[in-house]
């Protein structure tokens, strides 16, 4: 699953930012090796995180809204690709889509008959399905609680400041 998942990342950041933007990332972040005994199957990975992180970093983007298009792109390549599988499955991937104004998306290439076995490979069982929308989810809970912590800190800090330099 991790290739699928990097490449509709690289296609998000090609859509967003550009070749050279998509370049930057993959060759100039430092990914973690995978761990040979996790399974390869698990949403979130943490090199996906890292690359968003990464993303995030250098765009300043939210965090959030990067997961939030990723996974809307991800749901979107799978209706293309295998529009039987995304019916059978439409329950769970259809709260991850974005208005199709808000995604960037770049034309449809072809739909392989090698990417639709993919995924019916990967997608095919209903767990996996579930599998991913949770972990895709739980990302974007994830970064809303973090910007809601850093927001309430950078509040905190406005507002001490701001005693400092009342005249009392």
């Amino acid at each position: 699953m991790l290739g699928l998942l990097v490449s509709e990342l690289v296609g998000m950041v090609e859509a967003r930012h550009g070749a050279v933007m998509a370049d930057v990332l993959m060759f100039a972040t430092d990914v973690p090796a995978r761990d040979p005994v996790q399974p390869l199957d698990g949403y979130p990975a943490e090199q996906l995180e890292v690359l968003i992180d990464a993303l995030a970093l250098r765009t300043g983007e939210s965090p959030r809204e990067l997961v939030r298009v990723f996974a809307s792109r991800l749901v979107r390549r799978i209706q293309h690709v295998h529009p039987t599988l995304y019916q059978r499955h439409a329950d769970l991937l259809e709260p991850l889509l974005l208005p199709a104004q808000d995604l960037p998306l770049p034309p449809a290439r072809p739909a392989s008959d090698l990417a639709r076995r993919e995924i019916e490979i990967l997608f095919g069982d209903r767990c996996e399905v579930q599998r991913l929308v949770d972990g895709l989810q739980q990302d974007i809970a994830r970064h809303a609680q973090q910007a809601r912590r850093g927001s309430r800190a950078s509040g905190a800090a406005f507002g001490r400041g701001r005693r400092g330099l009342s005249p009392d």
